[in-house]
């Protein structure tokens, strides 16, 4: 790989990570006051309305801003072309949502979500100025600009929420919070890119703009789909309540592994499309990825799982005890989760995005099917459902990047080995440290628990990061040192190097 498109995407996935990173502290400080201040029944109810926005905003976008980043020689005409269809599709689906409300809530028989409904179809408005300057911003590679934008979002969303939420505004402190995150990341977005909203329909680039764009768009509905058919089942058949358990279970799990891959499918996806045509660079680059993100999600995750009890009431408190059982779970599938956005970034990247279509068509009817099944056995069943489709879609979907990048089964197998030793080394400490804590302060508090259990695993993993034989752990943290050595205190240079002799060869 060249030294200027590895600095480059580099570069993308530092600003990333910083806002990722950001974003995990601000994130994490909100999820915990807003679960002690709302009930899981106020978090169901707005997940019920996010199943459907989240679908009509897929069509209002019409996978635009893709297009946009995938297209070479952007000009103009493609960028004039792409606001002019994501605007009009948006005021429809607006006008489509806004009164089908009432066909909404007699879906769940719950009248409550009416009003929720009408006032968050503002968003599709709001966000469909927006979506192609800040795909113009992803294409440039400026993530200094989203990490700016993506912070100020989660705090403007952060603050609003909690403190409506403390004058008892409930639901509506959620409402009103995601109202104000869209306009602030609207306004900021537009100053950096500003839109270019004068109409225009050209044949040329409207169809290789539609092309593209339609089969993400596909591929994003199935995802979509797929990803939130759990959530539709359960608020359709069960209720609010037990939904706001398990979309806090669900989301939790989720974040867990966005805040350590720190948003980098956001760089790999144009980074991988400037190299769509260079299977090594493709090869090398996806292959390091899939490596260095597992090494570091599958052991958390495995520690997650174990820890599940203190996690969730440590964090949320014990009115969300309901949602350790399912977490522990979806934690599992999580492993199994970890690597799908990079295969994805593959073949989108290279244009093969009708063979994902198929896969998470495939994947959608596997998770809906077992979870109707499954739903008879509560919110447990259904995350057994979600394992079961990810099976499939971790097989498909690595099997459809290795095929395109020209590699085999052994070599993905290989990259995996540092992160399942690292896994298999964390859980038996881990398992350790739960017994004696139940063992001598089973009276402590979950916080307290929590806190004691953060801080030693945080040693146990530096521990294993140093100690670990190399012939385990692999080149996975050598090779981090090498890009990001100018970062590190040099004490700790100097200690990890003492102890992995093949360091000082960097």
């Amino acid at each position: 790989m060249s030294q200027s498109f590895t600095d480059k995407t580099i570069s993308g996935v530092n600003w990333n990570l910083l806002s990722t990173y950001g974003n995990a502290v601000i994130n994490t400080i909100v999820g915990i006051v807003l679960a002690r201040l709302l009930t899981p029944q106020d978090f169901g109810l707005i997940g019920m309305v996010y199943i459907f926005t989240g679908l009509a905003d897929l069509f209002a976008t019409l996978g635009m801003g893709q297009s946009v980043i995938r297209i070479k020689n952007l000009n103009d005409n493609y960028i004039r072309v792409a606001t002019t269809l994501t605007i009009t599709a948006s005021v429809l689906i607006y006008l489509i949502f806004y009164f089908s409300a009432p066909l909404i809530a007699d879906f769940y028989n719950e009248p409550k979500i009416i009003p929720i409904i009408k006032v968050l179809s503002f968003l599709f408005l709001i966000k469909a100025v927006a979506t192609v300057s800040y795909s113009q911003l992803q294409k440039n590679l400026d993530f200094k600009t989203l990490m700016v934008v993506s912070i100020t979002n989660s705090f403007t969303y952060g603050v609003t929420s909690s403190v409506l939420a403390i004058m008892g505004f409930g639901v509506w402190s959620l409402v009103y919070g995601s109202l104000a995150a869209a306009i602030i990341n609207g306004f900021l977005i537009l100053r950096k890119s500003p839109a270019n909203l004068k109409p225009l329909l050209k044949k040329n680039e409207f169809k290789e703009l539609a092309g593209f764009g339609s089969g993400v768009s596909l591929s994003n509905i199935l995802l979509y789909g797929s990803s939130n058919v759990d959530y539709l089942i359960i608020g359709k058949f069960i209720n609010p309540y037990a939904l706001g358990l398990y979309t806090r279970a669900f989301n939790l799990m989720t974040e867990s592994i966005s805040r350590i891959s720190g948003g980098i499918y956001n760089v790999l996806f144009p980074a991988f499309s400037a190299a769509q045509n260079e299977k090594q660079k493709l090869r090398i680059a996806y292959l390091r990825t899939i490596k260095t993100l597992s090494y570091f999600i599958f052991p958390v995750l495995a520690v997650m799982i174990i820890n599940a009890d203190y996690i969730i009431k440590g964090l949320y408190g014990v009115k969300w005890a309901g949602a350790v059982p399912v977490f522990r779970i979806l934690a599992f599938g999580g492993i199994l989760r970890a690597t799908l956005p990079y295969s994805g970034a593959i073949a989108h990247a290279t244009g093969r995005v009708y063979a994902e279509v198929f896969q998470q068509l495939v994947y959608f009817l596997i998770l809906g099917g077992v979870a109707w099944y499954t739903i008879r056995f509560g919110i447990e069943g259904v995350a057994f459902a979600v394992v079961a489709a990810l099976i499939w879609m971790f097989f498909a979907q690595s099997w459809l990047a290795l095929k395109i990048i020209e590699s085999s089964w052994k070599e993905f197998l290989y990259s995996l080995i540092p992160a399942l030793g690292n896994l298999i080394v964390m859980v038996c400490i881990n398992m350790i440290l739960v017994f004696l804590i139940e063992k001598f302060f089973f009276e402590m508090k979950a916080e307290i628990k929590l806190i004691i259990m953060l801080i030693l695993n945080a040693a146990a993993f530096l521990s294993v990061i140093v100690f670990l034989p190399s012939s385990i752990k692999g080149d996975t943290f050598d090779w981090l040192i090498e890009k990001y050595k100018k970062y590190l205190p040099s004490f700790f240079l100097r200690f990890y190097f003492s102890f992995n002799q093949s360091g000082k060869k960097i």
